[in-house]
């Protein structure tokens, strides 16, 4: 069981980083609202949010 929870949390970080590459500050604090307790900010979600050049400072306050 716990390394499918390790495992579930490793693909939430994942989704999270795609939605922050990809999609808006509302898409990702929607994400992290409903998955927030199971998703780790790695340094990959952080580059993430700061190549995001439609909404950068409001992801990067959000993962703050």
């Amino acid at each position: 069981m716990f390394k499918f929870l390790r495992n579930f949390s490793s693909l939430n970080t994942v989704f999270l980083r795609k939605i922050i590459e990809l999609g808006n500050a509302k898409n990702a604090f929607d994400f992290l609202k409903r998955r927030g307790g199971e998703v780790k900010i790695i340094k990959e979600v952080v580059k993430a949010a700061a190549a995001n050049t439609k909404s950068r400072e409001e992801v990067i306050i959000l993962l703050l």
